[in-house]
C-alpha cells in the first residue's frame, strides 16, 4: 500500500460516521393523520416512506413525540420497508385505516396543535421534525391530512399507504385532488409486477346518507386516454357489488360502511375507497288535509338531509312519486300541495311514505293524527338502484296500491252484506211480532195461533 493510500484512508474512515444518516435519510416521515378521520377524531395514523430503490431494515428504529413531557410517546419499529414503499403505523388497531393492514399498532395520541416528532435508528437521529407551534399542514374539519410534497407540507385527500398528491405522475389528476376536500384513499397499482403506475382512480368524499335513499356514486380515471379501455367495479360493502363509472345503490340498514372501487385498463389497476355512514331513515307524515287546496306535510326529525328520489305517497288508489333530485333539509317540513301531488281525498284517512322498493316508511291515520305508525322492513333481495329497477319499484308500488284497494273494497263489501243480514235478522226478531201485534188488535185472532205462526217462522 503506497504512502499516499495510507493518508487517504484515514480521511475516508472519518466521513464514514455521515454516510448511515444518508442512507436512512432514505426513510421520510411522509404522512401524518393528527386529526384523525371522519369516523373518529381518535383514528390517527402516520405513514413513513422509502424513497429509494432498496429495501431498508426497521428494527430498532424509533418514532417518538412529547419526549420531554411526563408522557412520552414511543413507538418501536420492526421488520423492512420494500423500495419506494410506505410503511403504515396505526393507532389503537388495525381498524383506524379501514381496509388496509398496518405495519405497526401504536398508543398514545398526537395534539390537534402540535408535537415534535423525531425518527432515529439505533446509531444516529433520521429526521426531526419540529411541530411544537402548530401542524404546518392538515384539516380538523375536513379530514384531509399532513402530506409531504417534494419540498414542503401541503394538505390533501388522505392517501395511506399510497402515493402523495404532490407525487402523481399526472398533473390533471393531481391539480383535481388537490382541489378536492376529501377523505377518498386514492391508490394506484400494477396487475403485473413492475409495471408502470401511472393509472388513478378517484371516487370522490366520503358520504353521510340515510336508510332507504337511492344514493349516486361517480367516479373518473386519469388519464384521460384511459377512460375508453377502462373498467371499474364497485363493492359497496354491505354485501352488494356493481360496475360503471357512475353505479347507484340503497342502504337497507343503518352503519358505516367502506366502499371500494376498482379501474382497470390493460395490466393496470388502480383502487380508491371511500367511507359512507348510513343513518336512519326518520321522515314522517304528520298532518294531511283533504281537496283541492289540501296538502300531505312531511318533517325531517333527524339532524341530516334525506334524499326522497322516488319515494311514494299513497291514499287508496291515489299514487304520487317524487321526483329525482329531492330532498329533504335537516329539521326541515314540507307540505305537498294536493295540486302537486293529485292528493285530495283520503276516503279512510289512511296515507303511507314508501321507499322505492315499496317498504313503508311512514304511514299516518288520519282519525288519530297523534297516532303516528313508523316501521321499516328490510327488502327480500338486494335493491337493484338502476332506472329500470328503480320504475319496476314504482310499479310495484302501483301494483300494490290498487291490491290493497281491492282489498279495502272486498272488506267494505263483507261488511255490508254482514250488516244487511244483521238487520234483517233483528226486523225478523223485533219488528214482525210488533207488527203482527198490532194486527191482532185489529182482528181480534186469538194470540195462540198467531203464536205457533210466528215459532215456525
Amino acid at each position: 500500500m503506497s504512502r499516499k493510500a495510507r493518508k487517504i484512508i484515514p480521511s475516508l474512515l472519518f466521513l464514514l460516521p455521515f454516510f448511515p444518516f444518508s442512507t436512512h435519510a432514505q426513510v421520510i416521515v411522509n404522512e401524518v393523520a393528527w386529526m384523525g378521520t371522519a369516523q373518529s377524531s381518535s383514528n390517527e395514523w402516520i405513514e413513513l416512506s422509502n424513497t429509494s430503490d432498496s429495501s431498508v431494515n426497521l428494527l430498532g428504529w424509533v418514532l417518538e413525540w412529547a419526549t420531554d413531557t411526563s408522557s412520552p410517546k414511543t413507538i418501536e419499529l420492526s421488520g423492512s420497508i420494500g423500495p419506494n414503499g410506505h410503511y403504515l403505523l396505526e393507532r389503537t388497531d388495525d381498524t383506524t385505516v379501514p381496509g388496509i393492514n398496518a405495519d405497526a399498532i401504536y398508543a398514545g395520541a398526537l395534539s390537534n396543535s402540535g408535537e415534535k416528532l423525531r425518527l432515529r435508528s439505533p446509531s444516529s437521529i433520521i429526521q426531526t421534525l419540529d411541530f411544537i407551534s402548530g401542524w404546518p399542514a392538515g384539516d380538523n374539519e375536513s379530514k384531509d391530512t399532513m402530506q409531504w410534497s417534494s419540498s414542503k407540507w401541503v394538505t390533501a385527500q388522505a392517501t395511506p399507504k399510497a402515493k402523495n398528491i404532490g407525487e402523481m405522475a399526472n398533473p390533471e389528476q393531481q391539480k383535481q385532488n388537490m382541489e378536492a376536500t376529501s377523505t377518498t384513499i386514492v391508490g394506484t397499482g400494477s396487475a403485473i409486477p413492475g409495471e408502470s403506475r401511472t393509472l388513478a382512480l378517484n371516487i370522490g368524499r366520503d358520504k353521510i346518507v340515510s336508510t332507504d335513499s337511492l344514493i349516486n356514486f361517480n367516479s373518473a380515471v386519469s388519464p384521460r386516454s384511459s377512460e375508453a379501455t377502462a373498467s371499474i367495479v364497485w363493492s359497496f360493502g354491505d354485501g352488494a357489488k356493481s360496475g360503471g363509472f357512475s353505479p347507484s345503490h340503497v342502504y337497507v340498514f343503518p352503519g358505516s360502511y367502506v366502499v371500494t372501487a376498482r379501474a382497470y385498463s390493460g395490466r393496470e389497476y388502480a383502487e380508491a375507497r371511500l367511507i359512507v355512514r348510513v343513518l336512519a331513515q326518520d321522515v314522517k307524515i304528520t298532518e294531511v288535509r283533504d281537496g283541492n287546496e289540501g296538502y300531505v306535510l312531511i318533517k325531517n326529525n333527524s339532524s341530516t338531509e334525506q334524499k326522497l328520489d322516488y319515494f311514494g305517497l299513497s291514499s287508496g288508489s291515489q299514487l304520487y312519486i317524487f321526483p329525482e333530485m329531492f330532498s329533504l333539509l335537516p329539521l326541515a317540513e314540507i307540505k305537498i300541495p294536493a295540486r302537486v301531488s293529485g292528493l285530495t281525498d283520503f276516503p279512510k284517512g289512511d296515507v303511507t311514505l314508501r321507499n322505492p322498493e315499496g317498504t313503508i316508511i311512514s304511514r299516518l291515520t288520519k282519525e288519530s293524527p297523534a297516532v303516528l305508525e313508523t316501521f321499516s322492513v328490510p327488502t327480500k333481495t338486494a335493491p337493484n338502484p338502476d332506472m329500470s329497477r328503480a320504475i319496476t319499484s314504482l310499479n310495484d308500488i302501483r301494483v300494490g296500491v290498487l291490491a290493497l284497494q281491492t282489498e279495502s273494497k272486498k272488506q267494505a263489501a263483507e261488511e255490508k252484506d254482514n250488516k244487511e243480514n244483521k238487520d234483517k235478522k233483528e226486523f225478523t226478531r223485533l219488528e214482525i211480532p210488533r207488527k203482527i201485534s198490532l194486527f191482532t188488535k185489529i182482528i181480534s185472532i186469538p194470540r195462540q195461533i198467531l203464536a205457533s205462526v210466528i215459532s215456525s217462522i
